[in-house]
């Protein structure tokens, strides 16, 4: 098993273009997984930065990254813990490391999908609503991409990765309505 950086790159990009082969550049270990919890550490606050961009104003930066922050924690720890739940109750315990470590590096991928917001905004080139169509693509393509990573990596039918998609997707719309609810309370 590939435990390199190169390795993991290669099998992002390779899993990036719906190539299952890219699935075998990771291992199922535990310093593996612990070790690629650092790209959402450290990819989290620029989507909070490309997130607050992308508001219109009218609340203060600061609250925003709260909010918003407070929900990607709890909504990311709500689904592993699903995950979590769905492997323990259909016998998929041993590829939840692996699952685990693929869904974070695959960080890196969506955050090439969403540099382009970033950079739009930062140099005006775009205006924030002008750029809200494509933030809802980069929204979707991420369940999309969540589907077939756990259909792959759980060996599971790609309905029930859907499925578990779709979970995903409720926790994190639930999210964004106590949010919205929160900024105006």
């Amino acid at each position: 098993m590939a435990n390199t950086v190169k390795d993991h790159l290669l099998g992002i990009f390779e899993i990036f273009l719906f190539m299952p082969r890219g699935f075998e550049n990771f291992s199922a270990d535990t310093n593996t997984m612990i070790k690629s919890f650092i790209w959402p550490l450290i990819i989290t606050p620029l989507v909070l930065l490309t997130i607050v961009m992308l508001s219109d104003g009218t609340y203060p930066a600061e609250l925003l990254f709260f909010l918003h922050g407070s929900k990607i924690v709890i909504s990311f720890i709500i689904c592993l813990a699903l995950t979590f739940i769905f492997c323990k109750s259909y016998d998929r315990l041993d590829f939840l490391y692996k699952y685990i470590t693929i869904a974070n590096w695959f960080e890196l991928a969506m955050f090439a999908l969403t540099a382009p917001i970033l950079f739009c905004l930062s140099f005006d080139i775009a205006t924030a609503q002008d750029m809200q169509t494509y933030a809802l693509f980069v929204t979707l393509i991420y369940y999309v991409y969540a589907a077939y990573i756990l259909t792959h990596t759980l060996r599971i039918p790609w309905e029930m990765g859907g499925f578990i998609s779709i979970s995903f997707m409720f926790v994190n719309e639930t999210g964004m309505d106590i949010v919205n609810y929160l900024k105006d309370f």
